[in-house]
């Protein structure tokens, strides 16, 4: 059976799964998890310049003596590849409306 309007969420919020998650709520909840990432962005859990280069790259030894890259570039280089790639997502908006 088609929906009318299609589900953009893999499951269903019913009310079992209200219930598991508490007094709380769902809403509540989902927003915490998502705050987090906000405040607390992954390349910043590491204090010092080199160990965010390490977190940035994965980790690899090689390039974590090679690169000498600043925590700012890092956010920079970030930050234009996240807007790189949300241009691409949107384009075929673009397209289909001009």
């Amino acid at each position: 059976k088609e929906l009318r309007v299609p589900e953009k969420v893999p499951y269903r919020l019913t009310q079992n799964l209200q219930n598991v998650l508490g007094i709380a709520g769902f809403e509540e909840i989902l927003l915490n998890l998502l705050e987090s990432f906000i405040y607390d962005p992954l390349i910043d859990w590491i204090g010092h310049d080199t160990g965010v280069l390490a977190a940035f790259y994965g980790g690899q030894s090689s390039l974590f003596d090679q690169v000498t890259m600043k925590k700012r570039q890092v956010e920079k280089d970030s930050l234009f590849r996240m807007f790189h790639l949300r241009t691409i997502e949107m384009r075929q908006n673009w397209i289909t409306l001009g």
